[in-house]
This record gives structure tokens, sequence and C-alpha cells, in this order.
């Protein structure tokens, strides 16, 4: 299957069901230093201190024709002192973040559309961020895309962390890149000196959710139908509780819809692609133009009320009826929210749907209907950029010592996941994700002429070091851009023409005069340096590629916000949507408390926030990190993603076409041969593109043989092939000739032409996989005498075929992610089929939403618990329903709403027992008596004097299903991992709220370590697992009642307030 046509939408706010429990949906399921994330936060009691390093910012790239990808760059910063974290998987927080206790009692209210939300009270988390010093301002242009940047000299100054006060959320720490393994984090004290033993975490590169707990008692019943509400059960506004971010503007008032229809009905329409974009005229508002040839989400904000609204694609002459889901169904964000702030949607007027890609095409004409008559939007008035199409190849480079290798080599490992996650913020109609074999060189040659075996005569680190220049980046990357572009040799100075979109990831380590270092956080110029091709890193640094500096749109000349707007997200930069998931993608700061002073951006701190109650993020270019909830990359602001679209090259590799590529006609809208829309194009004409490739890499010098070295043949799984010039080895003159000797298994011999002056060079070639080659040789002749250079090396012809690349976009669509991602869901299914309530982890629920339009590729068995999923989801869904289209008679606790919410849940099978329809909690006590309790104030404390133990509801706490812990006077609010503990909004999408119960009494977070009674701060807190007393917890209950695990921590709250005889 694939996700490119219209889709059955995720509402925000589910009807009720009233016939089929199965027809109701759920919501809520489911080169340069580089700035490394900064979280607005401070760091938390038993987390490790993080190290952001800063770097001297660059001047950014604004320019007025499409600009070549920028040269790589690089300057030195604090020199890293451990080893990179591995980057958690995207859906479960990192081990050693988990946010605190919010402060008051109830969560804040959802700000009114037109009026701004108050700022947090003093007792609410506000916390200040981590400031790092501000680097020296830009006052040079961006060197010429051509030529490599020499790299700075002045280190960056280390950041100095500003305290706030405490309590505050918990940041992500920052990894600091660093080959060697990493010490165990030593937690921050807490503010009464312990003398216990510092507690350490035990992080795994990459937590996911351990299983839940098997619920102990009977299976839930069957469920059946619902009753019909006594209410409108067609909701077509958003729920209460959440906010339309594009509802308001940048100073919080309210923002008019604009028309853009002809016609009886007026209306404003958006498309979301990477980012939320008008029909036309978006680069005038510094943000990327629509993208040919890929799917969107179609947002239409009719003036007026509308019951109803369809929408008719037409193209070519051929036409399309869809009908739009209203706004209570927009897809929701990707915000993993802390402190209990209201969620936030992209709009509360929009109607939706997905438009498949080959839709999206010069030439569209969309016309809306509602039941208040039609509006147009003409073809002329939908501005369409070229289809832009991008190939990322990544390999694993060791110079004279192992290839490093890591979790964090994302692309490398899983070129599916990150493919289809990286595609989501860039400004393409297609991505191929290819790989290169891991390398291991013996033997290297560097641009002086000196050959290596040992190690490099010189000190290297992250930045510096003769190999990583001349080897990884001049050799290597540059040169498999060029054995792509069918440039067969030249000088080892990494300049490369850039003829279409092409990057080279590597991650590269060199043994050095001072020891073996890893090379990173370095790109531009075609390539990047990775430590990790996940995280901001990726992000950042494939940024310069694109011609992006350091704190892009900085304008000293302006004061304030205005100084930094552009390297900041604001209200006009922009959300995103991640069409795979059906969600959409934030431009908030909501991992994080809000910080009214705004965030650090260099030349000034940005204020801009949203209504008070969430900071902005900032651009990956500006120390920007990642907080969603489904993606591990960075959230790119449309101003940055405008000069990203207008770097990316038109022209397209294509033998279909006579002079073997296709170029972007504007005009015409549609591609046409290069030579046509061009007639001087000339570049070498490529015989086979996309195959897998042998790629023959090296040095030599054709005045001294012996400074030659041929590196065993690189081999990936897409590269272009070209019927390159032929040498004469005939010829008795005085003129040098050189050439590659390639032979092959069927005898052919090729001599593909080299320079011949003077000078130490490289060689770049690629040789198809499929022509079976066995060996090649440098050879050189002048005055009739042939001279062999260096070493010969064999290829072998019996090796096993690489794992294809992979495509994402256009008619490929998401197969590849999808033929991943389905075993996967197969096997959380099957762990969860015996379970009396089968309730999948979050990864595993964000897999069933991600493709419940099509489980074919699912054994029977696996869709059999699938379906019960559903149910179990849907039932819940309509008691969410129930309660919100119900909600003042229940908090008025009318006796006949509060009877028919019982019927409906016991219909449904959501009830504890046929008598009781919400479980009790039981005393949690460790330690020979001490109590786990809940303070007024929210706080997690275990008081040292067991006088203060009682029989209380702050006092009972209880499982429920998935594994999160509630206490019976909150239990919308789910026990959260931290030293100390706190609580947080319940949610099924949140990985760090689920406990796994051990049968000896141990409780341990299914993303961190086991619960630890902290004697001398009276606290719970996280530590190593241990056989102590102070770890083994009794008396939590098992809830059997299904809908604790599934219902909105809202709902949960609501069913405590009334009278149900718990």
């Amino acid at each position: 299957m694939q996700r490119n046509a219209p889709r059955q939408k995720r509402p925000l706010f589910p009807r009720l069901a009233t016939t089929t429990i199965g027809t109701v949906l759920v919501f809520g399921l489911a080169g340069c230093s580089m700035m490394l994330p900064t979280s607005p936060v401070n760091q938390p009691v038993g987390a490790p201190a993080p190290s952001p390093v800063e770097s001297t910012p660059e001047p950014s790239v604004e320019p007025t024709t499409p600009v070549s990808p920028a040269p790589e760059t690089s300057a030195p910063a604090v020199p890293p002192t451990t080893a990179p974290v591995p980057t958690p998987d995207a859906n479960a927080p990192k081990p050693s973040t988990p946010p605190k206790s919010p402060t008051k009692p109830a969560p804040s209210p959802a700000p009114k559309p037109n009026t701004p939300a108050p700022a947090p009270k003093p007792n609410t988390p506000a916390p200040a961020p981590t400031t790092p010093a501000p680097a020296p301002k830009p006052t040079t242009p961006a060197p010429a895309p051509t030529t490599p940047a020499p790299e700075a000299t002045t280190p960056a100054p280390k950041p100095t962390p500003t305290p706030a006060p405490k309590p505050t959320p918990a940041p992500k720490p920052t990894p600091s890149p660093e080959p060697t393994p990493a010490p165990k984090p030593t937690p921050t004290p807490t503010p009464t000196p312990a003398p216990e033993p510092t507690p350490t975490p035990e992080p795994t590169p990459e937590p996911t959710p351990t299983p839940t707990p098997e619920p102990t008692p009977a299976p839930t019943p069957t469920p059946t139908p619902a009753p019909k509400p006594p209410v409108d059960n067609t909701p077509a506004v958003l729920p209460l509780d959440i906010a339309g971010f594009y509802d308001t503007d940048s100073k919080g008032d309210k923002r008019e819809l604009r028309n853009d229809l002809a016609g009886d009905i007026k209306g404003q329409v958006q498309f979301a692609q990477s980012h939320t974009v008008d029909p036309s005229g978006n680069a005038k508002l510094k943000m990327p133009t629509l993208v040919t040839n890929r799917a969107a989400l179609l947002l239409f904000s009719p003036v007026g009320k509308a019951k109803s609204a369809t929408v008719t694609a037409k193209l070519n002459g051929a036409e399309k009826v869809i009908q739009l889901a209203p706004p209570a169904e927009i897809p929701r964000s990707d915000m993993n929210i802390s402190g209990n702030r209201p969620d936030v949607a992209y709009s509360s007027t929009a109607w939706t749907t997905e438009l498949p890609w080959n839709l999206m095409q010069p030439g569209l004409e969309l016309t809306f209907t509602t039941n208040e008559g039609t509006g147009v939007l003409g073809s002329d008035k939908i501005e369409f950029a070229a289809p832009a199409e991008l190939i990322i190849s990544s390999i694993e480079l060791g110079m004279l010592t192992s290839y490093p290798t890591g979790s964090g080599h994302y692309m490398f490992n899983q070129p599916e996941k990150s493919g289809a996650d990286y595609f989501q913020t860039i400004p393409v109609s297609k991505l191929t994700m290819a790989i290169y074999e891991p390398v291991k060189l013996d033997k290297v040659i560097v641009s002086s002429g000196v050959i290596y075996t040992d190690k490099s005569a010189v000190n290297g680190d992250v930045y510096s070091g003769d190999m990583r220049e001349n080897v990884g980046k001049a050799q290597v990357s540059t040169g498999i851009n060029l054995a792509n572009f069918g440039t067969t040799s030249g000088p080892m100075d990494q300049k490369q023409p850039a003829n279409f979109n092409q990057r080279i990831i590597h991650h590269s380590a060199g043994s050095y005069a001072n020891g073996v270092h890893s090379h990173g956080l370095s790109g531009g110029n075609g390539m990047a340096t990775l430590y990790d091709s996940v995280g901001n890193e990726l992000s950042h640094e494939l940024g310069h590629s694109y011609g992006l500096g350091h704190y892009p749109g900085t304008d000293n000349s302006k004061q304030g916000n205005d100084k930094v707007r552009w390297a900041s997200h604001h209200a006009d930069s922009g959300w995103g949507y991640i069409a795979y998931r059906d969600r959409m993608r934030s431009n908030l700061v909501a991992d994080s408390g809000f910080d009214p002073n705004g965030l650090d951006l260099s030349a000034g701190r940005f204020t801009e926030n949203y209504m008070g109650i969430y900071n902005f993020h900032r651009d990956t270019m500006s120390g920007g990190w990642g907080s969603s909830s489904l993606s591990r990359y960075t959230h790119v602001t449309g101003y940055s993603t405008e000069i990203t679209q207008r770097s990316l090259k038109t022209l397209v590799p294509d033998v279909s076409y006579p002079s073997g590529y296709r170029d972007w006609d504007a005009k015409a809208g549609k591609y046409v041969d290069a030579k046509v829309k061009n007639p001087a194009f000339a570049l070498p004409k490529p015989s086979k593109v996309g195959v897998p490739v042998f790629t023959l890499l090296g040095g030599y010098n054709p005045a001294k043989p012996e400074q030659t070295v041929l590196y065993p043949a690189f081999r990936s799984n897409y590269g272009n092939v070209f019927d390159l010039p032929q040498a004469d080895t005939t010829s008795t003159d005085a003129a040098r000739r050189c050439w590659v000797e390639v032979t092959f298994e069927d005898g052919r011999v090729q001599k593909n032409t080299l320079l011949a002056n003077d000078g130490v060079k490289q060689f770049n070639i690629n040789v198809a996989h499929s022509d079976r080659p066995t060996g090649a040789s440098i050879s050189c002749r002048a005055n009739g005498e042939t001279t062999k250079l260096g070493n010969s090396i064999e290829i072998a012809t019996n090796l096993e075929p690489l794992r294809p690349a992979v495509v994402i976009g256009q008619d490929a669509g998401y197969e590849a992610l999808r033929a991943v991602e389905l075993p996967e869901l197969e096997a959380k299914l099957k762990a969860v089929a015996n379970k009396p309530v089968p309730v999948l982890d979050t990864n595993g629920m964000v897999l069933l939403e991600s493709w419940k339009d099509d489980l074919s590729g699912l054994s029977p068995e696996a869709q059999a618990v699938a379906a019960k999923v559903q149910a179990q989801t849907a039932a819940s869904a309509s008691v969410d329903a129930f309660i919100e289209l119900n909600k003042k008679e229940l908090e008025a606790k009318d006796a006949d709403t509060t009877a028919e919410l019982a019927k409906l849940m016991t219909s449904l099978g959501l009830v504890e027992s046929p008598t009781k329809v919400l479980p009790q909690g039981g005393r949690v006590l460790v330690n020979g008596g001490h109590c786990l309790v809940l303070g007024e104030n929210l706080g997690v404390t275990v008081p040292g004097d067991k006088a203060l133990c009682a029989d209380t509801p702050n006092q009972r706490w209880f499982m429920d299903a998935r594994g999160a812990i509630h206490n019976e006077e909150r239990p919308d609010l789910c026990l959260t991992p931290g030293t100390p503990v706190s609580v947080s909004a319940c949610s099924v999408t949140t990985a760090s709220q689920v406990w796994i119960a051990e049968a000896d009494g141990h409780i341990k977070a299914a993303t961190w370590n086991y619960l630890d009674f902290h004697v001398h701060q009276q606290i719970a807190g996280m530590y190593g697992k241990t056989t102590g007393s102070n770890q083994i917890w009794k008396g939590l209950t098992q809830a059997t009642n299904p809908a604790l695990a599934t219902l909105k921590a809202s709902s949960i709250k609501t069913l405590y307030s009334l009278d149900f005889g718990k």
C-alpha cells in the first residue's frame, strides 16, 4: 500500500459510536562546529550535565538565484570528552530526561482562540534556558559554492548554563561526540545531601518500551454497540481542550481568514508538505513553494459556517471529487507535551484531505463545495516549484583503524526509517537512500604524496587531520560524487561541480600521531562528516550543503525580535506534515517548560511565543534540537527551507532522455531533455543510472609512480556508470597518457583516461556490478614506454548482492518503510495476543495507526489482535466523545447523564467489574512501611515518618493495562521517571509513563532504571537495580478496566469526579 491516496482521517474529536464500534476512530494514539541542541531547561537531578557547543556563526545565505551547495564548513569547538550518546527511538523519551511534575493541581485550560492565555503563575515551572555564550556575529559573505572553505581556528567559547528556579522539566541530554566509551552519568545532588551511593542510570542505545505486565483479572467483556447518545454526535469543531495554532497571529490576535476563491463562497486554502504554505506567493513570505509530484495535505478554511465540504480536483481533463474531513478531524500534532499544558492543533477551522502525489502538478484546479455554495481556486492561482530529487549515500570508513559503527548511524543502518523521516523535513519530491559497504583502509595516500600504513604523522581530532581532509573528504566523499558525475580524476582539493542533488555522508575515524580519532560535526560542499546521521547533527550539517549558514537571516540593523526572527520558528514559519503518520509537525517547544524570556539566538533573545504557554523552536542552523514524538530530525524553519529549495538543482540523470539528463522547464511545468532547455548542455552522458556499482578510488602521481595507491574497490547499491574516454595505449610520442585499466570476467578490458600532468591527484570511476569486473591498475605511457603506477587490486565476483537502495516519494510512496514496519507491528501484536486486554506500547500504537488502512501484510493471528486493539481504542474514543459533548452536565453531576455514561461504559466493557466501574488503588509501601505519597503540590514523596502513612486516596496507587501507574486522588496523572519521580498527564503516546512491576516488588521504568526510595531525601527516584529493601515496593494494585489505559487524561479525571461507586 502507498500513502498516496486520500486517507481515512484520524479525528481529534471522534464521533460517538452508534452502531458498530469499529467505525469510530481514536485520537491521541498513536563542516561547521555543529551547534548542538541546547534545550531551554535546567539539568535534572540524576542526569548527566549537558555540554552544548555553540560555534562561530556564519552569515546566512540568501541567494537571488539557485545556489550550488555551500562549501563544507567547520570550526573547532571544545574538544569532546565522551562518546556520542545514541539517540533513542523517536517515540520514546531519552532515558535520562523524564519530565518533572507540574506544580498546580489541575491542567492548564486551553486558551480561547482569540485571547492570549495568561503566562504561567509564579509557582508553575518556567525555567530559564541553559544559555550558550554568544558567538561572534557574521561579518563576511559565504564562500563560493564549489571551493572548500578554510576551517576556522578560533575555538567557540564554552556555553555557561544559567540556573533556573526548581522544579523544572528535564532536558534531553546533549550528545558529546567522541568515539571513546562514555562514563555512566552521575546525577546532580538533590536539595539535601544523600549519603547513599550515587544513582547511575543505565541507558541503552535505543530504549524502547518493554511489554507491559500481564493483568491477572478476568478478560474484558466483548464490546457491544454503544447506545445512542442523548446529544448530537457529529461535532465539527475541535474539543475545548485543544487550541488552533493558526487561529491567532504573532501578537495573539485573531487571524482573519484570507479569501483565495472565486465564486459563491469565500475561504482560505493552504497546503502542507514539509511546511504549511499558501497556494502562491510564498517566496515573498520567505516560505517554500509547493513541490510538484509530492503528496500534500489540503487545508480549506471556509468563511462562515459549513456543515459539509468537498473538493473537486481537476487536472489534464480528469477530475476527482473528494470528501473533506471536518476541522475536528484535522491530523493531530506530534507534540510531546510536558507540564499539563493544552494540546494544540494546527487549525480549528480547516477541513482537510490528503491529495496524492500525482495530482500535485501544474495545471491543478480545485473547486470547493459546501452547503453554502461553490468556490474555485484556479490553476493560475497555484504555484508549483520543481519536483526536486535528492540522493544521499552513507559509508562507514576506517583509515588505518577500524571503521566506526553505532546506532547513531541511522541513515546507514536504517535507510527506510531515516529516509522517510528526513523526507518530511526537506522540499523534494523523491529521496533515494543509498549505502556503501563499510571500508577499512590499511594503506592511504595524502595530498603531499606521503603514504601511511601505520598511522598519520600529524595529530587529529574531530575537525582536523590530514586523513580527514585528503582521504575521507577528498578521495572518498568528493570522489564518490565525482564518479557519479562522470569525472574520472582531478586534484585532491575537494572541488566538485554539484551537477545534480547528491550528498555523501561519511562516518570516519583515523589513526593519528595522538591516537585514534573519529571525525564529525561538519558539513557542506555536497558532503557531511558526521558522528551520527540522526538528530540535529544531520539536519544542521546537511543544511550547510544547501547553502545555509549559522543563525540564518539575522539582521543586526534591527531591534528585538525582528533582529533574529528568521533564525527561529515563529507564528508564520510553518508547521509540517508527517504524511506516513498522518500527523502534523509542530514548531512549538512542547517537551520543556515555557520561558517568558524566550530563547537565545546569539544576536539576541527571541521572545515571541504562542499564547504565553509555548516557546518557538530554534532553526536547525541556530542550535535547534528535536522534540517531536515522531521524528528524529529537526523541523527546519520556512525561511531556511526556502533557501534550501532555491539551492537544489533541477537536473536529474535519466537515460531515457537523449542527453542522459532531464531538466525542469518551469514555464512548461514539465521535464524536458537537458539539451532542449540549454543547447550548450554538455555533461558526460551516463550509460546506466542508479545501479549497484564498484567505485574505484585512490591517489596517484604520474611523475612519481611510487606515489600511487589503489584502494580496495568500494561497493554501493546505487551509482551512475559512464562510457568513459579510452586512452591510446600504443602511442609513441612524448605526450604522457595515463589510464585506469579495468578487467572483466568475460575478458573485456577498459582503459579509462586519467589526467596525466605532474602532481598528486585522485581518481574516481564507477563500474557496474553487473559487468563483473575482476581487477584494476593504473598505468602511464610516454615516448613509447608504459609504466605501471603503484599497486593493482583484485575485485571479487562472487559477492552477495547488497540490499537495494531505498526510494521515498512519488510512485514509491512509503512502501519501503511499510515493508520494514509491518513485521515489527506483527511481533508487537503477537506479544499481547494472549492478554485479557491487548494494549500495544507507544511505538506499537504508532505503527498500527500508520498502516491501519491496509493490514493485509499481517498474519491472520496478528490481524485478529489488531481488530481487538482497534475495537478497544474505538470504545474509549466513544467515551471520550460522550464526556466532551456532555461536559457541562457531568460537571454538574447530572444524574441522568451520569447514568447514561455508566450504561455506555458497561455496554462497551469499560468497567472494572460487573458491579464496579472504576478501580481502587492500594497503599504502596517500601522499606518496612514507608508510603508513596502524592502531595498537595503534586510532588511525589516518601515521608520518613511512617506515622504519616494512611489509607487515603493520595496514598493509593494502581497500574493500568499498559503499565502506567495512577494515583487514586489524581488518576489523570501518571507516575513519570526522574529523580525525584513526578506525575504528568496520562497519555498512551508517552512511553516514559510505562512501568514494569516485577514479581519480587521491583518496579522498573520501561525506558530507564528502577524506582528507588532515596531515604535521606525522603523521595522516590531512579537507580540501577539493587537487592536492597528500598527498591521493594508492595501494595500496587492492577486495574482491570481497559479504559484506564486508553482514555484521555481529562476523561479519566471526569470519571473519578462522578459517583460511580468506586
